[in-house]
């Protein structure tokens, strides 16, 4: 190609980068040949970074006589466990100016022609879509008998199973609108597919989902408007990301951006199997389309944003959140550690501890105050991550101090409210207030008790000059 660039008349730049996820470093041997024909600058910053510029006429000649002798070896403070060394390459490209990008030290050549426009990088890859007639679906399972079983879904047989959905789909979705189907879709051969997709309204977008992979033929697949495994799109100025899959970590996942997904079957019936305690992780802006978890129909852009508004708290407050500036309003301050996490490995609360604090929680009325290690983080991230399922009840974070009775006693003093509180921890607290709980088992029916307790006793409220 370079050579066909030439003939054409195109100048090109040779330039060095390292394609392996470790630091670029040069070996003696490199540093040498290179001082030998009279390279004088210097090779390194104060932090080993290399600063040589990676189209210097003669890093480029180094690279391409030593080969593989000209990767240095890499510090162990940066190679702690995997034996690694740089990959130096040469790439050529068009013109004279280039960016050098990495990630985690590996490296990739950018040249001028291959960067995207400012402007036209938000929309890069997305297509955008009228809000007033787009819906989502997933897990129709079309033909499936075992799906029944499997999901607890109310139909008698696979075939009263299809009908009622083509019902409520033909139902929810006008002959217009725009269906992106989140995977997987039917069983059976490709003309059952295509059976189906002719009877349901609406143009029908395919994101496939395990089962489709298993069984799905180049004939069914003809049948819908588009088949990605992942995409993303625009819809009413809103940005979704469309997997089969819901996933932790996604583009725009804080900044506002929604993923939608199937895959797990979750809803008032149906059982989410393995995958149920992940679920807690899940992001106030991650929704199931699928059809167990919407009426065994299709949900429509309105009703998701809505559904997620909800999950968000912004909506409304009709979630019965606790307010923390009333005077006498309950306050657990909770040590997660120990007390809803058992397992330092996991880092999730486990299902009895939720349970009991849950069961507190509704006794009491209390709002939540998170203490200790994971003080650390916002409230808004831990609502939205590990104690989403906790949300409404959390009211804020206890101040980082030297012990746990200074942190709750900071909290009380900023709120400038009376409170009646109760402490839980893994490890004593000194307060007449706290309760001990076995870090090995988390939180227990007597801990829940003896909390109950505490917060009954109108003699433990503190003051506003506490």
């Amino acid at each position: 190609m370079n050579k066909w660039l030439k003939r054409m008349g195109v100048s090109t730049t040779k330039v060095v980068y390292n394609d392996e996820y470790c630091p670029f470093v040069l070996s003696r041997e490199a540093i040498d040949w290179m001082k030998s024909r009279g390279y004088s600058g210097k090779f390194n910053d104060k932090e080993g970074v290399c600063i040589i510029p990676r189209h210097h006429p003669l890093l480029v000649e180094c690279v391409e006589t030593l080969g593989e002798r000209a990767c240095g070896e890499i510090p162990k403070r940066y190679n702690p466990i995997r034996d690694l060394r740089p990959r130096l390459m040469v790439a050529e490209i068009p013109g004279d100016k280039y960016y050098v990008i990495d990630y985690d030290g590996k490296e990739t050549v950018i040249g001028l022609e291959d960067l995207v426009d400012a402007g036209k990088k938000k929309d890069l890859f997305v297509d955008s879509f009228d809000a007033g007639k787009v819906f989502f679906t997933a897990d129709t399972h079309f033909g499936s008998r075992s799906i029944i079983r499997y999901s607890n879904r109310p139909f008698r047989d696979e075939d009263q199973m299809t009908e009622e959905l083509v019902r409520r789909w033909n139902e929810t979705v006008p002959a217009d609108g725009v269906v992106f189907h989140l995977g997987d879709f039917a069983h059976g051969p490709a003309d059952y597919w295509l059976s189906i997709l002719e009877r349901l309204n609406g143009t029908v977008h395919l994101v496939v989902g395990n089962h489709d992979t298993a069984s799905a033929r180049a004939k069914a697949l003809a049948g819908f408007a588009s088949v990605h495994f992942q995409r993303i799109i625009e819809v009413g100025g809103q940005r979704i990301y469309l997997n089969h899959y819901p996933f932790l970590c996604y583009g725009g996942a804080y900044e506002g951006g929604w993923q939608l997904f199937g895959h797990v079957h979750s809803g008032p019936l149906s059982r989410s199997g393995l995958d149920q305690p992940r679920l807690g992780m899940l992001l106030p802006n991650q929704y199931d389309v699928g059809v167990d978890n919407n009426g065994f129909r299709p949900v429509s852009f309105a009703e998701v944003r809505e559904k997620l508004a909800e999950r968000a708290g912004t909506a409304s407050d009709r979630d019965g959140g606790m307010h923390p500036d009333t005077d006498g309003a309950p306050v657990v301050f909770l040590d997660v550690d120990g007390v809803l996490v058992t397992d330092p490995s996991s880092r999730q609360p486990g299902s009895g501890p939720s349970e009991q604090l849950n069961w507190l929680l509704r006794e009491s009325g209390a709002g939540i105050v998170v203490t200790g290690g994971w003080a650390a983080f916002k409230a808004d991230d831990l609502k939205a991550g590990p104690l989403s399922a906790f949300a409404r009840h959390i009211v804020g974070t206890a101040p980082l101090a030297g012990t746990l009775k200074e942190a709750v006693a900071g909290w009380l003093l900023r709120s400038g409210t009376k409170h009646r509180y109760v402490i839980l921890s893994a490890t004593p607290a000194d307060d007449t207030r706290s309760v001990q709980v076995d870090p090995s088992a988390g939180l227990g029916q007597e801990n829940v008790r003896k909390a109950i307790d505490i917060l009954n006793n109108p003699h433990e409220t503190n003051t506003r000059n506490h």
